[in-house]
């Protein structure tokens, strides 16, 4: 068992749903961009390699706008997600925004599993079930 870990009821983690889409927004409106700057920071990386460090490198100041700009939206979906495991909501999947709450069964400890989209949490599984174990919440 993983020490601290949050349990939710069902009620508990739907109640959760609508914050954990509108992070997932604020994320996605991260990626394409931050997919975009990464493309550029990588292609000038091979075009220049060590010599984006010296002063009198052409690609230098365009390398470090496009770094610097790619640092803001992986620190923006950093911290987006640091929110959501600060409530003890583990991201299992971020690009189809696929969660699972710790959750008890009786004695038997399994996650409750919810995808972005859903309008709540309808299925569950154990914890070696995963994703392609999910089971309807009508069998919890």
């Amino acid at each position: 068992m993983i020490p601290s870990v949050r349990y939710y009821t069902l009620p508990e983690a739907n109640a959760k749903v609508k914050a954990l889409e509108e992070r997932f927004k604020a994320i996605e409106s991260h990626l394409p961009a931050g997919a975009t700057l990464k493309e550029q920071v990588n292609d000038l990386e091979i075009v220049w390699g060590a010599r984006l460090l010296d002063a009198d490198c052409p690609g230098r100041e365009e390398y470090f706008r496009y770094k610097t700009a790619l640092d803001g939206h992986e620190a923006a979906v950093r911290e987006e997600l640091a929110a959501i495991h600060a409530d003890g909501i583990e991201v299992k999947d971020l690009a189809t925004g696929l969660v699972d709450f710790y959750a008890r069964r009786g004695a038997e400890i399994v996650l409750l599993c919810w995808k972005k989209g859903e309008k709540e949490i309808g299925f569950w599984h154990t914890l070696q079930g995963g994703f392609a174990g999910r089971k309807p919440m009508r069998e919890f």
